[in-house]
Parts: C-alpha cells; sequence; structure tokens
C-alpha cells in the first residue's frame, strides 16, 4: 500500500448551479492538496438528480448537511496522522521515564504534546480557543 498524498490539505468552497431545467447542484466543499486538484469532494446536502429521468424530485437525499464539518475533518487528516505519530513517539517515552522512576520527566513528554495536539483537533473541527 502507498502513502497518502502529502499535506497540506486545503478546502475550497464550490457554490454550486442552477442549470436551465431548474434542477439544482447545491455545490459542497473540494479538498485540494499541493498539485492535485479535487483530492476528494464533499457534497452538500441536495435532493439526488436521477440519472436517467433527469428529475430532482427530492425523494432521494444526496450529501450531507454536515458537510462543512465532515470537508474540515478530510482535510486535516495528515495534521492528524502526524500529531498521532508524535504523539505515539511521546508516549513511549513518558512510559519508559516512568519505567525508570522518571516522573517529571515523564510529565514533560506529555505535556509536549499538548499544544500541537489541540491545534489539530481545531483544525478537524474548526474550533477556535
Amino acid at each position: 500500500m502507498s502513502g497518502h498524498t502529502p499535506g497540506k490539505w486545503l478546502i475550497r468552497f464550490d457554490k454550486g448551479h442552477t442549470f436551465s431545467d431548474g434542477t439544482v447542484d447545491h455545490g459542497g466543499y473540494r479538498i485540494d492538496a499541493d498539485g492535485v486538484e479535487q483530492l476528494a469532494y464533499v457534497w452538500n446536502f441536495s435532493d439526488r438528480i436521477d440519472p436517467v429521468s433527469g428529475s430532482q424530485d427530492g425523494t432521494r437525499p444526496f450529501g450531507a448537511h454536515e458537510a462543512e464539518a465532515n470537508a474540515r475533518l478530510i482535510a486535516a487528516a495528515p495534521v492528524l496522522l502526524e500529531e498521532l505519530r508524535n504523539a505515539t513517539v511521546q508516549m513511549d517515552m513518558a512510559a519508559e521515564c516512568i519505567e525508570a522512576g522518571r516522573y517529571d520527566e515523564a510529565l514533560l513528554h506529555v505535556r509536549s504534546m499538548e499544544r500541537k495536539r489541540t491545534a489539530a483537533i481545531a483544525k478537524a473541527t474548526g474550533e477556535t480557543k
């Protein structure tokens, strides 16, 4: 299995389009990376357009009301993965310190993760503090 597309992944809003027949594409959120356009796409909630009839009757929903939040989570994936890897290293180092009775040093390893962990979660959720 090959690795994922390197980050930084960015979100671009796609406002959608109303077609001449009245059907509406409500757009969504495009996830781009360096050199990769539309790495992923998250559709806003709308009514699916039937590919055979071309009608948009509202009986088959498409996309998600949580589209923006879903796009943020996808775009944050490289940052979250990096932070999880870093946290694993720091926790292993903290465990070694605890086993050796160096509790203050163990606490430093745990605390060193706090700022980056909080920033990664904020990127994924859109929260600001």
